[in-house]
């Protein structure tokens, strides 16, 4: 890498790191999703801690009833996380550290990607648009939404090896592992932002394809960095999609939750900078694009109708100026009421929640268009002068948004008493469970009779073994929410398990002594898509072997 790229990446660094700056404060901060992340980190580890691998069940959240969190919920962010955990640090400061890598990750990636398309003024530019844009602060001080606000590390990775391989004339395994990878990761951190930036990579592939769309090599590439990412996230799409009608996601996600979300224009354009929910009485949360972004996005439209913009020197016009554009206009339409048939006809979309959602592709478009409009002024003062006015525009623009709403420094169990499910809306509570069980904590096991004596041997996230003398047959209660996967022996024997009438494991006890064993294990779904996943991980440095060969 040039020495110039270097310094303009470094320089990216400090200023992302200064915009940062609050979330190196001890603690925490108030926030939307601040509470359930910790709690969620803090199960993920005691799921690795316990054996879980990969974690699927949270065995101390819903009031201690467990909770099928990690077969629904991403899971790269918390991964990252439990790194830093087990190098020493708190889970507080592991999710506050995966945030900060989130955040100047995305920095940098986004440069590669920009630098590969138009240079290093252009991809400077772009990528500042990219990073201080209002809604990039809204994900971590406001909502502290660590999924999407990590998954912005690995969209950039995904374009450029599109890009990449559209430069291919053969296959280009290396581009397909980056490719895969990358897509995996964005798959694994928040699928829901995949469904936002799904139209723009499959257009994408088109539009930068389209004059040898049929040919083998390019078919080939492509259909191999779809299938090896899908491959490496099938330990978690497959259950995810398999398993989703056991939850009750589809009863709560539907069209009128989408409804509830949609924005007007006045709200993109300027929206005051507040700490609350979308229309809190306290203050909304902003949807604002950003001012620099409009400059950038308003500029371009201009340029549609300035006839110089496409002659002579400075030729904005290009068929990637257009492209973009499109994108750009998409994304704002589909944040927009007028857009409403779209989402109820397509319902695959309702996953993605909220329609704002659509903000991250917004962004995204309007990089590559203030990174055009640099690549095409070609006098060296008027080019560093538009750099330098929209760099100071992003920096001033957003200099209320770099801060925390108050500290929070609860401990650990504060959080974890207080996150519940640690999901926002109860979605992924089984079908067949009572909705109120969780509202009092009770004892893990649990029966009528009133001489009886339990000894619990082990209690962890994914096995129970406990002990209990009766003096006559009764009914035990185990305070563990059903789900396919729980499986119990009694003195050695299997014991079939059916949910009782609140969701929950009863099995009948014969008199004396009795010794239970209940383990949460890979039904053969599951397992099946574990090992798809582990063979296409030890894949990835075959092929990368394979293509150093064929280079050499």
């Amino acid at each position: 890498m040039k020495k110039i790229n270097i310094i303009l990446i470094i320089f990216v660094l400090l200023l992302s790191t200064f915009a940062i700056k609050a979330l190196f404060t001890p603690g925490f901060f108030t926030s939307h999703d601040g509470i359930l992340h910790i709690a969620r980190q803090h199960y993920y580890i005691q799921a690795l801690l316990d054996g879980q691998f990969p974690p699927r069940w949270a065995g101390g959240a819903y009031n201690n009833f467990g909770y099928p969190l990690f077969i629904f919920s991403y899971r790269l962010p918390y991964f990252f996380g439990s790194i830093f955990y087990f190098l020493g640090t708190t889970v507080v400061d592991s999710v506050k550290i995966t945030f900060i890598a989130g955040f100047l990750l995305s920095g940098i990636t986004m440069y590669l990607l920009l630098n590969s398309y138009y240079g290093k003024i252009p991809a400077f530019i772009g990528t500042i648009i990219y990073q201080f844009a209002p809604y990039r602060f809204l994900n971590i001080f406001v909502r502290a939404a660590l999924a999407e606000s990590f998954v912005f590390v690995f969209l950039p990775l995904v374009f450029l090896a599109i890009y990449k391989l559209s430069k291919q004339d053969k296959i280009g395994w290396r581009w397909i592992i980056l490719g895969s990878i990358s897509l995996a990761a964005v798959i694994l951190s928040n699928l829901t932002v995949l469904l936002v930036f799904v139209p723009c990579i499959i257009s994408n592939i088109l539009y930068l394809n389209y004059k040898k769309l049929l040919k083998r090599t390019v078919i080939r590439n492509y259909s191999y960095m779809f299938l090896l990412a899908i491959a490496l996230s099938s330990y978690y799409l497959v259950p995810t999609v398999a398993e989703s009608s056991w939850i009750s996601y589809s009863n709560i996600i539907n069209i009128d939750f989408i409804k509830d979300s949609f924005l007007n224009l006045r709200q993109l354009l300027y929206s005051k900078w507040g700490y609350g929910w979308m229309r809190a009485a306290e203050g909304a949360m902003s949807f604002q694009l950003g001012i620099a972004q409009w400059t950038i996005a308003i500029t371009s439209i201009l340029l549609l109708f300035w006839k110089g913009a496409t002659k002579g020197k400075n030729k904005f016009i290009s068929s990637d100026f257009i492209y973009w554009l499109v994108i750009f206009f998409f994304s704002i339409f589909m944040m927009l009421k007028i857009s409403f048939p779209v989402w109820n006809f397509l319902k695959t979309l309702w996953n993605i929640q909220f329609v704002w959602r659509f903000l991250s592709l917004a962004i995204f478009s309007v990089a590559f268009l203030a990174a055009l409009i640099a690549k095409n002024i070609k006098q060296k003062d008027v080019k560093w002068s538009f750099v330098v006015i929209i760099t100071i525009l992003c920096l001033y623009a957003n200099r209320n948004h770099w801060r925390i709403n108050q500290a929070q420094a609860w401990s650990l169990e504060k959080y974890l008493q207080v996150a519940g499910s640690t999901a926002s809306y109860d979605e992924f509570r089984p079908i067949w469970v009572d909705k109120n069980i969780s509202s009092i904590k009770k004892p893990k096991v649990e029966l009528s009779s009133i001489t009886s004596n339990i000894t619990v041997n082990q209690n962890l996230s994914n096995r129970l073994d406990f002990v209990i003398n009766v003096d006559r047959p009764d009914l035990v209660k185990i305070n563990t929410l059903y789900y396919p996967g729980w499986n119990l022996s009694v003195n050695n024997k299997i014991i079939e398990l059916k949910p009782s009438a609140e969701g929950l494991i009863e099995i009948p006890v014969s008199s004396g002594r009795n010794n239970f064993i209940l383990s949460f294990s890979e039904t053969p779904l599951r397992l099946v898509s574990d090992f798809i996943s582990l063979f296409a991980l030890l894949l990835i440095p075959v092929l990368w072997r394979k293509a150093s060969y064929e280079k050499n």
